[in-house]
């Protein structure tokens, strides 16, 4: 019998339920399963073979096809909860949106694509290139660039972003104040000549669903197996 954490938007904390032979599920995937007696939705965490000593409930249904949440992203989300000491619950609203546990559609608003004018790069200076070329070729993957404002740092992750987004990976940038987002947004899609989805608590609802179908759906295209 294999079991599985089930993680739900509500503050419950993360319960564990039995997996039924006939459903073969992952981490990430969203599914519908009985809570205080009504049915409700949770995202699987971690599928294990470690049998509880209380008795578990099952996962009644499998909602979507595949994973909602791909692994490095369940990754961050409890990082986030373990660094911050905020709840598991709390960090799963900046994941996905609340529309998805209340069993409703994701509209998609009609959005007028405006062309990205590319800026042509600049040059490294010999400290600036000397720090990209250590951070992309090692096998570290924490790192502390320190200089003062306008000495170049973020030049350097423009770089470090289109170095990854070329292996097919996405690129997460933290603001430290959300007043600061549209400048960074506009150095980096005009750095590297593509949009950026930006997700803070000051966005409207439309918009915050638009970023992350728009993250999602790249998810999936970078992952699909090739035929």
């Amino acid at each position: 019998m294999r079991y599985a954490e089930i993680l739900f938007p509500q503050k419950v904390g993360t319960l564990t339920y039995s997996v039924p032979e006939n459903l073969n599920p992952q981490a990430g995937y969203l599914v519908k399963l009985a809570l205080r007696k009504k049915s409700t939705q949770g995202l699987i965490l971690e599928i294990h073979n470690r049998k509880p000593d209380f008795k578990t409930s099952p996962i009644e249904e499998l909602l979507l096809s595949a994973p909602i949440l791909p692994s490095s992203q369940i990754r961050l989300l409890q990082w986030l909860s373990k660094t911050y000491f905020c709840p598991l619950s709390q960090c799963l609203k900046l994941f996905i949106p609340k529309r998805i546990f209340q069993n409703k559609p994701i509209k998609t608003r009609k959005k007028k694509i405006e062309q990205i004018n590319r800026t042509p790069s600049k040059e490294l200076t010999a400290s600036q290139d000397k720090i990209f070329a250590e951070i992309k070729d090692s096998s570290k993957n924490n790192f502390l660039i320190q200089g003062v404002t306008g000495s170049g740092k973020t030049e350097i992750y423009t770089r470090l972003a289109e170095h990854y987004i070329k292996q097919d990976k996405q690129v997460l940038i933290l603001v430290p104040e959300i007043s600061l987002t549209p400048q960074i947004i506009e150095y980096f899609e005009r750095g590297l000549g593509l949009p950026a989805s930006a997700v803070h608590s000051k966005i409207a609802e439309g918009e915050r669903n638009d970023s992350w179908q728009h993250i999602h759906s790249f998810h999936q295209l970078v992952t699909a197996p090739v035929n």
